[in-house]
């Protein structure tokens, strides 16, 4: 489904220009992609251009501890001159009208830092307004996020042991207008350290409501991680593009 690993500390999304995913959606493009929904705030292009392809994720029990902490929404956002293929900018970024706080080292910008906040009405269903500025110059853009998809099985913190075959079912709604694909991730994970690995197993559910595998070996940590990712409708517009994306998850513990 990914480039990289999207959702390589996925979860964090990894966001990339598009160019270097393809030559572009292959699902098809919402026919309001790039135009205000009903009700929906418009998107407007005054010199810059936000990009976050591979979507702003909605986690659902992020991991909070160790070097890589995750928030409830996690992503990376690049926020580029005029259009896609512009320079980058520290833009001053807010989601939702809270302010995301920047990263950097010695002076050098090198994203934003989404575990360290709380963004209002960050749920399923919901509108996200991105506002980006620099300077004289502003973008906005707005995103929608898939309504809830509940996990059924497993149950989190199930018991289970490496080769254990594991059925991961759902219900929602899980296919919406854009060309990342809904799937399923298994990767090792320690609870204390918040260490994860990149994926073990990464599984296309595209018209599926459930899913079954053996369960990979857990390269030494206690626990797995299964995420089930869901990609919303892609808006593809002169102010950027981007996708709200929910990841439900549970922790299988080795036993």
């Amino acid at each position: 489904m990914r480039c990289s690993p999207l959702h390589s500390s996925m979860l964090t999304l990894t966001v990339v220009l598009v160019s270097a995913c393809g030559p572009g959606p292959v699902d098809g493009t919402h026919p309001d992609a790039g135009q205000p929904d009903s009700g929906q705030p418009a998107d407007s292009n005054q010199g810059l251009y936000i990009n976050v392809a591979l979507g702003l994720t909605l986690v659902q029990s992020p991991v909070t501890v160790g070097s890589n902490p995750e928030g409830a929404i996690s992503s990376s956002v690049t926020v580029t001159k005029d259009n896609v293929m512009g320079s980058q900018v520290p833009a001053t970024l807010t989601i939702n009208g809270v302010e995301i706080p920047q990263r950097g080292v010695a002076g050098v910008f090198l994203g934003y830092d989404f575990h360290a906040v709380t963004i209002p009405q960050a749920v399923p269903g919901a509108l996200l307004s991105l506002h980006a500025a620099y300077q004289t110059f502003s973008a906005d853009l707005t995103l929608h996020c898939p309504e809830e998809v509940t996990l059924t099985a497993p149950a989190d913190g199930t018991q289970a042991s490496v080769g254990d075959m594991v059925t991961v079912s759902w219900t929602g709604v899980i296919e919406h207008a854009t060309f990342v694909k809904p799937d399923v991730m298994v990767r090792s994970y320690d609870p204390v350290t918040g260490t994860r690995s990149l994926h073990l197993i990464d599984r296309i559910v595209t018209g599926k409501s459930s899913d079954t595998f053996a369960l990979p070996d857990r390269q030494g940590a206690p626990q797995w991680l299964v995420d089930l990712y869901v990609p919303g409708d892609l808006k593809d517009g002169a102010s950027g593009i981007g996708l709200c994306m929910l990841d439900r998850r549970v922790h299988l513990v080795g036993r």
